[in-house]
């Protein structure tokens, strides 16, 4: 079974940044609950600002050596923080600008993927745990961190399981 993918949606790339940052902790438990990390950053930003401003404000009144590290502590942890959160949009933008054809290929041993850009992979059945099915998306979840998560639009979602049944793969499949 070929599926060919030439457009991503936006809802679809999103989670698909998610479950790659969550990616080690969703190998060793791929039922965990998945959320939107990216989400909380912009509020942790706000707050690290107001005490990065109150810490600035009473290493001027007191000039303790203390309050001066935690400051340069707080400054370095916000820049890391923003670096971060730029990087997600960054991969977002990426992800989407590219007009991307992807070309998964099914076969009772394995699945190909081939970007036809920047890389052709192949992963055999026993090396994906489970199946997870989400709201934008279906992904097959590898045995390791060394091995390859393959995500696939959720349109794709009958024709997966239509391929698994005949073709007899038994991998756990996990909803929601």
């Amino acid at each position: 079974m070929v599926i060919e993918s030439d457009s991503i949606t936006k809802e679809y790339a999103k989670e698909y940044l998610c479950i790659a940052a969550m990616s080690k902790k969703l190998i060793k438990d791929p039922a965990r609950n998945i959320t939107n990390r990216f989400v909380f950053w912009p509020i942790y930003l706000a707050v690290a600002t107001i005490w990065g401003v109150l810490c600035l404000i009473l290493l001027i009144r007191t000039k303790s050596v203390i309050l001066g590290v935690c400051l340069g502590a707080l400054i370095i942890a916000v820049l890391f923080t923003i670096r971060i959160y730029l990087s997600y949009f960054k991969a977002l933008k990426m992800i989407l600008s590219k007009d991307r054809h992807i070309t998964y290929t099914f076969s009772p041993e394995a699945i190909e993927y081939d970007d036809h850009d920047m890389r052709k992979i192949t992963a055999k059945w026993d090396s994906f745990q489970c199946v997870r099915v989400l709201k934008n998306g279906v992904f097959f979840f590898p045995n390791d961190i060394s091995g390859m998560l393959v995500g696939l639009p959720i349109e794709n979602l009958d024709s997966i399981k239509q391929f698994m049944k005949e073709n007899q793969i038994k991998i756990k499949v996990v909803m929601g």
